[in-house]
């Protein structure tokens, strides 16, 4: 047995970044300061250069810096799924990848699950991944966004992942404009609308929540659904981030995430964690509104919880995983 000397550190669990795009990492602030729009289209512009080896270089460079901030466990939802897993077998970390389906909205358009290259690929990824090393690498189905899919591919990926007994990542509601546009186009919110295609039948881990109806809250608190809230990467946009404590009394498991180096900056949750905190505390007027240990929680069990990894990880207890990380406090800024 090797023996480690943790003279003035303190073990704790690993922590869970719930939503992260690791193959993005290598395009950190090349649209810093850009307003939401300017910033998306710069970006769609350098995510087209990239191919299985950049992607796969980008996501080793973005687990390690995980695994520098102590980070055990990502959800990683984008578009080369099978270069991140690679990357995640190759560095011992755990990891939830998603592949982050799209089709823009027309109802009217032919599609079939079995053909789509998008689903194929997933398809492909899960059947490559899913479980691999005692479940080190777990597959979820993944969607981009309400507002850039129809109601055939939201069928169609909850069916899978219903069969296959798979999680399912998206990006739900992060802005009022988002929400809105759904209502004026359906006469529903975006939540409302895809539990009406069944998307909520599965584990559903969804990134932003942030304007989400009361109802809404409700509802994807009775289905268990988990929010992740990535408060860095919204104050960076000039965005509000989800509201942490609305969500978890609505019945909603809460995690958080950074999203990706580009959205964030860096892929710190112990920033994260600390921003989340003062964020609520910020907005709901009352200091003790999120304790530290809530948001240690959040990036801990939570995530877990999200994950479908609870029984494994997430705690210091006898008979789960490993996954023991040691902080230094003997630094100066953590005395006394």
């Amino acid at each position: 047995a090797t023996i480690i000397d943790g003279t003035g550190m303190v073990a704790m669990p690993g922590l869970v970044n719930c939503h992260t795009h690791l193959a993005t990492t290598a395009m950190r602030t090349f649209v810093d300061d850009a307003a939401r729009g300017d910033a998306l289209e710069q970006q769609l512009l350098r995510e087209a250069r990239l191919d299985p080896r950049s992607a796969k270089a980008s996501a080793l460079l973005g687990i390690a810096e995980c695994l520098r901030f102590g980070v055990t466990s990502v959800s990683d939802l984008y578009y080369w799924p099978d270069a991140v897993a690679e990357a995640a077998a190759q560095s011992g970390i755990n990891a939830n990848v998603a592949m982050a389906t799209y089709r823009f909205i027309d109802h009217n358009e032919e599609f079939d699950f079995e053909t789509d290259d998008q689903c194929r690929e997933s398809c492909r990824v899960a059947e490559k991944w899913h479980g691999y090393e005692d479940d080190r690498i777990r597959v979820d189905a993944g969607l981009y966004a309400e507002y850039i899919s129809n109601y055939k591919l939201w069928e169609g990926l909850a069916a899978w992942a219903q069969e296959k007994r798979l999680g399912l990542q998206l990006h739900l509601a992060e802005t009022a404009a988002e929400a809105e546009e759904c209502l004026d186009r359906t006469g529903l919110g975006p939540a409302e609308l895809l539990n009406a295609h069944g998307l909520f039948n599965v584990p559903v881990t969804a990134a932003g929540c942030v304007a989400l109806s009361e109802d809404e809250r409700k509802l994807l608190g009775k289905k268990k659904a988990t929010a992740v809230a990535t408060p860095m990467a919204c104050a960076k946009a000039g965005l509000p981030s989800t509201p942490i404590l609305e969500s978890v009394k609505a019945g909603m498991n809460v995690a958080l995430g950074t999203g990706g180096a580009v959205e964030c900056g860096n892929l710190d949750m112990f920033e994260t964690m600390r921003y989340a905190a003062m964020d609520a505390r910020r907005s709901g007027g009352d200091a003790n509104a999120l304790p530290a240990a809530a948001a240690l929680m959040m990036a801990t069990t939570c995530g877990a919880r999200a994950q479908g990894r609870a029984e494994r990880t997430g705690m210091l207890k006898e008979g789960m995983d490993a996954d023991i990380i040691l902080v230094d406090f003997s630094a100066p800024h953590l005395i006394p």
